[in-house]
């Protein structure tokens, strides 16, 4: 991605990384892996499961 592309500006490359992140990650795509959970679905499950830390 980085290296495809010139940046004008910091803020001009983070923006192409977010967009990037959001549109290549698929937030409702069924994992097996996460017991065929969405990613958000199941690290809502697993905080609410899970105690926190000490």
């Amino acid at each position: 991605m980085l290296s495809r592309n010139s940046f004008r500006a910091t803020i001009h490359a983070q923006a192409v990384v977010i967009d990037c992140c959001y549109t290549f990650y698929n937030h409702q795509r069924r994992h097996s892996a996460a017991d065929g959970l969405s990613p958000v679905n199941y690290e809502i499950r697993e905080s609410k499961t899970k105690p926190e830390a000490a």
